[in-house]
């Protein structure tokens, strides 16, 4: 198994109802596995407590997190990972650049924290990276800052920097929410390819059912911060056992006219 987290727990740091409860889950390689559920529910909390990513004010507890067969039980543990064996998209993808730094050296130095290779040697890679994203004009690209992009390509630009190490884990929070149905469609094809072809494993928080759902080996529904229902395999065909999974599944239809 390459990720497994088991009796997960996020409380605030001053007490308090925990906000997800009992949340546990598993990642075989080329694995993809959904946390889905209404807004709110805790899914990108557990991801984040997963990463040791959570904000301020917030704390997680957890019986069992290893990766690769590792405890990361140890503090930095999970975070010396982060980049390089785990690929991670933020809801938010300005969140993961700074804004002082154009998206070039940012890349380059994402590539080269990890890998001794040279300046011109990285853009390169980045640049075939945005290019697999369906980045047009790249050298604009990487010239640019943050805030000269648009969402999607800053989107693109997120998932570029997860891929950049090929790692055997991508943790994606919504990563197509801001991508059109082309470059939406470009990326699920990169991802399926690298799934089918180095055994990439996915774990990602969507709201879009239809974009992953039927590919998915696993689906977990979140509600009021747990876990209430688990499908294997069939994709939606599994889901409907509890209210959350219903009502999920009459949102998808309301939004594909079905029933009309």
């Amino acid at each position: 198994m390459l990720l497994e987290v088991a009796g997960l727990q996020v409380e605030k740091a001053d007490g308090g109802p925990a906000l997800v409860r009992d949340v546990a889950l598993d990642v075989a390689p080329g694995e993809l596995v959904l946390l889905v559920g209404r807004s709110g529910c805790g899914k990108t909390l557990a991801l984040r407590a997963i990463g040791d990513l959570l904000p301020g004010g917030l704390r997680a507890r957890v019986d069992v997190r290893r990766f690769e067969g590792e405890d990361l039980a140890a503090p930095g543990a999970m975070r010396a990972r982060l980049g390089r064996r785990i690929g991670w998209v933020l809801q938010d993808p300005a969140g993961s650049f700074h804004p002082a730094f154009t998206l070039g050296v940012q890349l380059e130095d994402a590539l080269r924290a990890h890998r001794r290779v040279p300046r011109a040697e990285a853009r390169e890679h980045a640049a075939a990276r945005l290019r697999e994203l369906g980045l047009e004009d790249v050298a604009a690209i990487l010239r640019a800052h943050p805030h000269e992009l648009s969402g999607g390509e800053l989107q693109r630009c997120a998932l570029a920097a997860a891929l950049l190490h090929d790692p055997p884990l991508l943790v994606a929070d919504e990563a197509t929410s801001q991508l059109d149905a082309l470059h939406r469609a470009r990326f699920l094809d990169l991802v399926a390819t690298q799934r089918r072809e180095r055994g990439l494993a996915v774990l990602a928080v969507t709201h879009e059912l239809d974009a992953f759902a039927e590919e998915a080996d696993r689906i977990l529904v979140m509600s009021a911060g747990s876990v209430v229902e688990r499908a294997e395999g069939g994709g939606i065909a599994g889901l409907g056992g509890h209210e959350a999974s219903r009502e999920l599944l009459r949102a998808r239809a309301a939004l594909r006219g079905e029933g009309r």
